[in-house]
């Protein structure tokens, strides 16, 4: 039903450009810094290849004469090109490190905002920790690329053809030798990277592994102690471990041999050079001087330096390249429409639909045709309260997610005061709905931050009033701070009873016209419920309510009863005459209550 998106690393990533240019509006607005750290590279090669120029001078002019002063304004001028390369590079880099910082901001801002517009289809098909990594890992790769690897290629390719073009000049004879290197070196790129960067893209995936397993256990360490396992789990991480470790020792491996055949190979063209220009220079021949040999030497550094990093750089592209194609496909995905289309539905009449919601001939799947809810037809007029109760998938909670709009019907429509909520604005649907989970969700901050969710046209007294309504005005007695009660992590320093009267709330603080309780007191102590069923009592008075629950004695008092199985309605109407029926609800009614008539 629904589409997802490869989140995982290939072994077989190309380097597709044509995605690349997707990111090239996120250039446009630094355009100018950009040129200018163009123009500063192109001075920091100008003076990167002097260098060994001024000392050839120095040794074939300066030297022969044995002046003092002469000596003096040659070595001025040596420092003078240092520093003014040090500090070319590093307003070069500086610049360049705004600019990435700039641009990936902005992607993992739009990254980030794109999906928490996406539907939940999309969070249910992929992993958190993959999500998590679309926006940190991914755009630290871009990052990487557009601030060390493309302009060091670029620098590097440009400083070894001013190199090539230096030493031709100087002396062909040297040049053609180191030139006869060259395809060696190349080959040699070449093919470890074939068999280095595979084993990197592995080694990723294990290290997202032990990631994962490290966030999975550490999360539930309490479990862990609580039941002795630490000697287990320890044997699991260092499984997962040592995989990780089997992978990357080759490719440390060869990626070593690979930075030592390179290092040979500059040896190699070092002794070469030396020797026959060496030669050259003792028998006092043209064609190379010492100082010619002594520029020759330090341009043999500055060449086989890029190609030593090569390996690297390439790794980091590709890194890179395999990140831009999962954020296009995450952008690429489309966000929850606002407005649509209804559904086709059966012939009727939505005008005639008293004030409520209706399902009308609803059914839904969430893969292919399994159908998890099967033509259900159920109407709640405005202020009253239903309950709907059956067992563990008869599909209660996905009449919820159909209500939000979290997914949609395959089949029939859901109306609100007789509209249908497919044509209603997303965010006018959504802000006449209070929702209370059976999972509890509190984020960092105070109790006002959790309950108005940064929403500043929520007054503190409405808060307040929230909290009164629910009986949870109790827990800011802990803090003489107030609404300003530092909560920690999870709200971790409150009780599960706490923490899930705060949900309650916050659904509160809008002021909904419908509430909907989704298991929402499985987690309350008895006295908090009896607080919360009075509570209900008054609040519930004047509002459409759906309640879901599997403990019974939370609804008896529900002007209806809904009874699902299979995802299908198969019982409704009040307890009493529920339980006169002796069918499903009964039987579960002997369940939690032994005798029904009890309850």
């Amino acid at each position: 039903m629904t589409n997802s998106i490869d989140l995982t690393d290939s072994t077989s990533e190309k380097l597709d450009f044509r995605r690349l240019k997707a990111f090239f509006p996120y250039f446009k607005p630094h355009i100018r810094i950009l040129i200018f750290c163009g123009l500063l590279m192109i001075a920091g090669t100008l003076l990167s290849i002097s260098g060994p120029l001024i000392v050839r001078h120095a040794i074939d002019t300066v030297f022969p004469t044995g002046c003092v002063s002469d000596l003096a304004k040659i070595s001025g001028l040596l420092a003078i090109v240092i520093i003014a390369s040090f500090f070319v590079s590093y307003l070069q880099q500086i610049n360049l490190q705004i600019v990435g910082q700039a641009i990936v901001k902005t992607i993992r801002i739009q990254v980030f905002t794109h999906m928490t517009r996406l539907p939940q289809a999309y969070f249910s098909s992929n992993p958190v920790g993959t999500i998590l990594s679309r926006i940190e890992s991914d755009t630290e790769a871009l990052r990487n690329m557009f601030t060390n690897t493309v302009i060091t290629l670029l620098s590097d390719t440009l400083l070894i053809i001013s190199i090539f073009g230096v030493m031709f000049v100087l002396s062909w004879q040297l040049a053609l030798i180191l030139s006869l290197m060259a395809p060696l070196v190349i080959i040699m790129a070449v093919f470890f990277n074939r068999i280095i960067v595979p084993i990197y893209i592995q080694a990723r995936r294990e290290t997202a592994k032990v990631y994962g397993f490290l966030e999975e256990y550490l999360r539930g360490v309490r479990v862990i102690q609580a039941y002795c396992q630490e000697d287990t789990i320890i044997r699991n991480m260092n499984d997962v471990n040592r995989r990780k470790f089997e992978i990357e020792y080759p490719g440390e491996w060869l990626s070593n041999l690979f930075g030592h055949s390179i290092f040979m190979s500059s040896t190699i063209a070092t002794v070469l050079v030396l020797t026959i220009g060496g030669y050259w220079s003792l028998h006092h021949d043209t064609r190379v001087t010492v100082g010619t040999l002594v520029a020759f030497l330090g341009y043999i550094q500055r060449f086989f330096g890029p190609v030593f990093h090569l390996s690297e750089q390439l790794n980091v592209i590709q890194r890179a390249f395999a990140g831009i194609r999962r954020i296009d496909d995450v952008l690429s995905f489309p966000e929850e429409m606002d407005t649509a289309p209804a559904t086709s539905i059966p012939d009727g009449d939505p005008e005639g639909v008293s004030a409520g919601l209706e399902f009308r001939h609803v059914w839904f799947a969430y893969e292919k045709e399994d159908w998890v809810l099967q033509d259900i037809n159920l109407v709640i007029p405005r202020g009253k309260r239903f309950a709907v109760v059956g067992t563990t998938g008869s599909g209660k909670t996905t009449l919820v997610n159909l209500l939000f709009r979290f997914y949609r019907p395959q089949r029939g429509a859901i109306f609100l005061d007789g509209v249908n909520i497919l044509g209603i604005p997303l965010e006018t649907l959504r802000r006449q709905m209070g929702l209370v989970l059976q999972d509890i969700v509190l984020f960092p901050g105070t109790v006002l931050d959790n309950l108005r969710l940064d929403n500043q046209n929520i007054s503190d007294e409405c808060v307040m009033n929230a909290l009164r309504t629910v009986g949870a005005d109790s827990i800011l007695t802990r803090s003489d701070r107030g609404l300003r009660f530092e909560l920690s992590e999870h709200g971790s320093n409150l009780s599960v009873g706490e923490r899930q009267l705060l949900s309650f709330a916050r659904a509160l603080v809008n002021n909904p016209e419908i509430l909907i309780l989704d298991e929402a007191t499985s987690s309350v102590d008895p006295e908090s419920e009896n607080r919360i069923r009075s509570a209900l009592k008054s609040m519930l008075s004047t509002r459409t309510s759906l309640v879901i629950a599997h403990r019974l004695n939370t609804i008896l008092d529900s002007d209806c009863i809904i009874v699902m199985q299979d995802g299908q309605i198969m019982e409704r109407g009040r307890y009493h005459e529920l339980v006169q029926m002796r069918g499903i609800f009964f039987k579960l009614c002997q369940i939690q209550f032994g005798d029904p008539e009890v309850g």
